[in-house]
C-alpha cells in the first residue's frame, strides 16, 4: 500500500504587503516545490511524507517572478541560481547571499508510528519529528512557530509556540566586540545591489563567510583558529563547557537572540529550546514576517 503523503507543515506568509518565496534543502537535495511563491498574507502546505529527513525552509523576498535574484535570502541550496555559474557550468556559491538566513529546520518520523522515549530500548521513537528554529548562523526575517501537537525539549517540558515577530534587522548589532578575534565588527550583511541591510550575520559566519564585502577579515579562516573557535566552537578544540563560558555568550548577537526570539539556540551550545522531539501527529505553522525595512 502507497503511504499517503501527509502535509503537516504550513508557512504563512506574514507580510501584507509583498510576496515571499520559500526555499529548501532535504538532505542534499530539494523537493517538487522549490522557490514557491506565496502572496501576501497567504499559505503554502509543503508534504512531509514519513522519514522525510534533514529539511531546510527559509524565506526569500525582492525576487524576481521566477523567485531568483532575490534582495533577501538568495543565499543558495538546491535549484538557486545564484550558484550556478552560466560560463563554467559549474557550481559557484561566490555570486549567492551570505547564508544568515532565518530557518525552520526538521526530520520527521514514521507517520502514525508512536514516539514515546519512556519505552525502554528506544523501540517506540519511530514516530518522533525532530524540529527547530535555527538562529545559529544569523537572521533575514522575524519567525513565529505555532505548534498543535506535542512538541517537548531535551528537558521534557512541552512547547507550544516560539515567537520571534520582535526580531529586526534593527536590532542587529553594528559594532560586536570579537575580543578574541581582535575586532570590532558590524554584523549587518549589507546587499550590494540594493544597498540595504538584508541579514545579520552572527558572530562566527562574520568570521568565516566571504560572500558580499566581507572578505577582509574572513578570507581563509577556519573555525579551528584560536581567533574564531571560541564564537563557533568546533569540538575539538572547544567543548561544550568552555564554549559556554567563552566570549560567545557576552556578545550583543546573543543577547539580542535570547531577547528577540526566546528559547531559540544563539550558538553551537547555547542552553535554550534548540532541537524539540514531536509527536507524529503534530501539526506546525511557520509564520515569516516583513523585515525592517522592506526589499526594492
Amino acid at each position: 500500500m502507497v503511504e499517503v503523503s501527509r502535509s503537516i507543515l504550513r508557512i504563512v506568509n506574514g507580510c501584507h504587503s509583498q510576496p515571499m518565496w520559500i526555499a529548501h534543502a532535504i538532505a542534499a537535495g530539494s523537493g517538487p516545490d522549490q522557490n514557491v511563491r506565496i502572496a501576501p498574507g497567504g499559505f503554502h502546505d509543503f508534504p512531509t511524507p514519513s522519514h522525510l529527513s534533514a529539511t531546510r525552509f527559509w524565506p526569500k523576498m525582492g525576487c524576481d517572478e521566477s523567485g531568483h535574484n532575490c534582495a533577501i535570502g538568495s543565499s543558495g541550496g538546491p535549484g538557486q541560481s545564484c550558484q550556478f555559474n552560466p560560463v563554467t557550468g559549474q557550481e559557484d556559491y561566490k555570486n549567492c547571499a551570505p547564508p544568515v538566513d532565518t530557518k525552520f529546520e526538521a526530520s520527521f518520523g514514521e507517520n502514525g508510528a508512536p514516539c514515546n522515549p519512556k519505552t525502554p530500548g528506544g523501540v517506540e521513537m519511530k514516530g518522533c519529528d525532530y524540529v527547530d528554529i535555527s538562529l545559529v548562523d544569523g537572521w533575514t526575517l522575524p519567525v513565529k512557530l505555532d505548534i498543535q501537537g506535542d512538541c517537548r525539549t531535551a528537558t521534557d517540558q512541552k512547547v507550544d509556540v516560539l515567537d520571534c515577530e520582535g526580531l529586526s534587522l534593527n536590532s542587529c548589532p553594528a559594532a560586536e566586540h570579537l575580543t578574541a578575534a581582535g575586532f570590532t565588527a558590524d554584523l549587518r550583511a549589507i546587499n550590494p545591489k540594493t544597498h540595504k541591510v538584508s541579514g545579520c550575520y552572527s558572530p562566527c559566519s562574520k568570521l568565516l563567510d566571504t560572500k558580499w564585502s566581507n572578505q577582509e577579515r574572513s578570507s581563509g579562516r577556519r573555525p579551528e583558529e584560536s581567533e574564531v573557535s571560541p564564537y563557533c566552537c568546533p569540538t575539538p578544540p572547544q567543548t561544550p563547557e568552555s564554549c559556554r563560558a567563552g566570549p560567545i555568550t557576552r556578545t550583543s548577537f546573543l543577547k539580542t537572540v535570547h531577547e528577540k526570539c526566546p528559547g531559540v539556540y544563539g550558538y553551537a551550545y547555547d542552553d535554550g529550546t534548540g532541537l524539540m522531539r514531536c509527536s507524529s501527529a503534530t501539526h506546525y505553522t511557520v509564520t515569516f514576517y516583513c523585515p525592517a525595512d522592506l526589499p526594492a
